[in-house]
C-alpha cells in the first residue's frame, strides 16, 4: 500500500522534500536601496518641474491682483498713481489695501509679537510692512525715493519704488529670481497711466527699443540667486523676461536662466 501511495505522488510530480523560494534578506536590503536612489535623485526634479509650471501662475495672478487694485483706486480717486502723496510703503499700500483681499501684515515690530522673515537682505519694518494672501504668496512695496511734496502746475517727478513677491512664503531659500522676485511700478514722469514692470517690455508685451529679450535674459542670468538688492537693474530683468515669455520659463536654449 505504501509503495502505490508514493507511485502515485510521483506520478503526480509531488516532491515531498519542496519548499518555497523567497527573498533573502541582503536581496530585499539592495532593492530597498535601489528604489532609494531612484527616489532621491528624481524627487528634486520633479520639484522643479512642479514649481516651472506653479510659479509662473501665481506670478501672473499677483500682478493682475495688484494690477488691477492700482487701476481701482486710481479710478476712484480720480488720480494716477503718480499723484499720489506718500513716505513709504506703508503709506503707499494703505491706499490699495481696499482692493487687496490679505490675511496678515506685519513688521518687525507688530502689535501682535509676529516677526516677518526677510526678504533676502531687506527687513520688514513699520514703514515697509509685509503682506500674507491667501494663497501663500507675501509682498512688500518698497519705496526707495517718495514723490516730491505737490506745487501748483508741477510735472509728477519720476519715484524709485518696487514690489517683492515671495512666491512661496516664509520658505527658503529667500533667493531673488528663485522664489523672490522684483517688480518696478514704472513712471514715466507723466502722470498718465501705470503699468508694473514695463522695464523694456510695453504691456501688449513688445520689447521697446532699448531692450531685447537677449539683454533681459542676461541680465537675469547675472542676477541668479541674489540675497542682496544692490543691483536693481538686473534683478527687475528677471521678471520682465517671464512676463515677456507669456508668463512661463522657457525651455531649451533661450531657457529660464535661473534654476528654480
Amino acid at each position: 500500500m505504501l509503495g502505490l501511495v508514493k507511485t502515485r505522488l510521483k506520478g503526480n510530480n509531488f516532491n515531498l522534500n519542496n519548499k518555497k523560494n523567497g527573498f533573502t534578506l541582503s536581496e530585499v536590503l539592495i532593492t530597498l536601496v535601489i528604489i532609494g536612489v531612484v527616489a532621491a535623485m528624481s524627487i528634486p526634479l520633479l520639484t522643479a518641474n512642479h514649481k516651472k509650471q506653479e510659479y509662473p501662475t501665481k506670478l501672473k495672478k499677483f500682478y493682475n491682483t495688484i494690477n488691477e487694485a492700482i487701476q481701482r483706486a486710481e479710478n476712484d480717486t480720480d488720480l494716477s498713481l503718480h499723484k499720489w502723496q506718500y513716505d513709504n510703503g506703508k503709506e503707499l499700500f494703505e491706499k490699495l489695501n481696499q482692493y487687496i483681499r490679505y490675511t496678515k501684515k506685519c513688521t518687525k515690530n507688530s502689535d501682535d509679537g509676529t516677526e516677518c522673515p526677510d526678504f533676502g537682505n531687506i527687513s520688514a519694518d513699520d514703514d515697509n510692512p509685509i503682506i500674507y494672501l491667501d494663497d501663500g504668496v507675501r509682498f512688500m512695496i518698497n519705496v526707495i525715493t517718495p514723490p516730491p511734496s505737490p506745487s501748483s502746475g508741477s510735472t509728477p517727478a519720476p519715484t524709485s519704488k518696487y514690489i517683492f513677491v515671495d512666491l512661496n512664503g516664509d520658505a527658503l531659500p529667500n533667493h531673488f529670481n528663485k522664489d523672490i522676485f522684483v517688480m518696478d511700478i514704472s513712471n514715466p514722469g507723466t502722470g498718465t497711466g501705470t503699468d508694473i514692470a514695463n522695464f523694456g517690455v510695453s504691456e501688449n508685451n513688445r520689447i521697446t527699443t532699448t531692450q531685447t529679450r537677449e539683454i533681459l535674459r542676461n541680465k537675469c542670468k547675472d542676477a541668479c540667486n541674489k540675497t542682496s538688492f544692490s543691483d536693481k537693474d538686473k534683478i527687475n530683468a528677471c521678471f520682465a523676461l517671464i512676463k515677456l515669455d507669456g508668463w512661463r520659463f522657457n525651455d531649451g536654449d533661450q531657457s529660464y536662466p535661473c534654476n528654480i
